[in-house]
C-alpha cells in the first residue's frame, strides 16, 4: 500500500478517473463529517476550504483532525491512500476575509514545511 498525493502526479500515474473518485470520496467524508452549517468548498486543485461559523478554534482543529483520519483510512481499489494536511485559523472581530483564509493558509505552509499530514492552527 503506498500513499498518493492528490496532484498532477497522482492523474498522470492513475488516469484522471482515479483523480476524479479520489476528489468524490474525499467530498463524502467532509459532508458526513461536517455539521449541516458549516461551509465546504472546491478552493483551487487539490485544496479545500471549509468554514465552520460559530466554533471555537479547539473544536475546529478536532474536526479537522477528524477529517485527516478519515480521509487518510480511504482505501482505494488501486490499493493506495491520501494523506491530507490541514491549516486552522478563527475569525476575530475587525479581521478581513482575505486574512483570515492567509492565516490558514500560512499554518497549511506550516505542516507542508514539517512533513505533511497534521493539522496546524494559526
Amino acid at each position: 500500500m503506498q500513499n498518493v498525493r492528490l496532484c498532477k502526479k497522482s492523474n498522470d500515474h492513475y488516469g484522471h478517473n482515479v483523480g476524479d473518485n479520489v476528489l468524490k470520496a474525499i467530498a463524502d467524508v467532509v459532508k458526513n463529517t461536517v455539521r449541516k452549517t458549516d461551509y465546504v468548498c472546491r478552493w483551487g486543485g487539490e485544496e479545500f476550504l471549509v468554514l465552520l461559523p460559530k466554533i471555537k478554534q479547539e473544536d475546529a482543529c478536532i474536526t479537522a483532525e477528524k477529517l485527516r483520519i478519515e480521509i487518510q483510512n480511504i482505501i482505494y481499489p488501486e490499493e493506495f491512500y491520501v494523506t491530507c494536511s490541514f491549516g486552522v485559523a478563527q475569525y476575530r472581530e475587525g479581521l478581513v476575509v482575505n486574512d483570515l483564509i492567509n492565516n490558514a493558509d500560512q499554518a497549511l505552509y506550516r505542516v507542508k514545511e514539517n512533513g505533511k499530514n497534521f493539522v496546524s492552527e494559526a
